[in-house]
């Protein structure tokens, strides 16, 4: 069997990840990453840095072996913590904040909803 590299980044696969809406919040301190190409679910966790440097678990391989604990899952996890807004909202926005029918106002109403 031939093992072909993917391209992506971490960072890349991490966004697919959040744009396929592929991660949920379980609780406060705990998030479930389900794998863009497989039915794998990963639960990332933020624990102390004497744990992880990166201060998160994962369960994946690329976490395991990692010097820097930063996998996929982790990155979508620290992206989605900081107010991620999808690709397509964005293309929404920009395309009302071109349209005669929406002021500056009225867009700002419908994102803070």
């Amino acid at each position: 069997m031939s093992h072909k590299t993917d391209p992506r980044t971490p960072k890349q696969k991490a966004l697919e990840i959040l744009d396929n809406d592929k991660i949920k919040r379980v609780m406060n301190g705990l998030w479930e990453v389900q794998s863009i190409s497989e039915e794998d679910v990963y639960e990332i966790e933020l624990v102390n840095t004497d744990q992880s440097v990166s201060g998160y678990t994962c369960g994946c391989k690329a976490w395991k072996f990692s010097d820097d604990k930063l996998c996929k899952h982790v990155i979508a996890v620290r992206i989605f913590e900081n107010g991620y807004i999808k690709k397509g909202i964005v293309d929404n926005i920009v395309s009302m904040s071109l349209s005669r029918d929406f002021t500056n106002e009225e867009i700002y109403d419908l994102i803070n909803r």
